[in-house]
């Protein structure tokens, strides 16, 4: 099976493309576990409750740090965020992730000495994950 390389991610958040600036961006969907088991069961059975999930993105600013100005006035608010793997159309191989989370937290920059600055942020989602495939 081939393998891809992650070098044109696109990633845009509140309709604004953050790609040339996001260098990580881990999208998480996660179901609870709800325990079903009643007596007579030979083993543990569970089904899936609510879906939730969260978005990891790493941020490496500009040097006039706009975008990070842009992001901290959204802190508190539910935003759109879309993510695919290629910068290609839309299409079955290249789906689009479509949801909205919560902007709980923006960390001020930091970096070691010699390093680019950055930002890592970890947002909860606020709906499920939609794959858009059609062009």
């Amino acid at each position: 099976m081939a393998k891809q390389a992650n070098l044109t991610n696109v990633v845009t958040i509140s309709a604004v493309d953050y790609s040339s600036q996001i260098s990580s961006c881990v999208v998480s969907p996660t179901v609870e576990e709800l325990d079903t088991t009643a007596f007579g069961d030979a083993a543990r059975r569970r089904e899936g409750g609510l879906k939730d999930g969260s978005v990891a993105i790493t941020f490496k600013p500009n040097t006039d740090l706009t975008n990070y100005h842009t992001i901290s006035a959204l802190l508190g608010t539910v935003v759109a965020i879309t993510h695919k793997s290629d910068d290609g159309a839309i299409a079955a191989g290249n789906p689009e992730q479509q949801f909205s989370v919560l902007v709980t937290q923006v960390p001020p920059w930091g970096g070691d000495v010699g390093s680019l600055m950055s930002q890592s942020v970890t947002w909860p989602m606020d709906t499920v994950v939609t794959y858009d495939v059609s062009p």
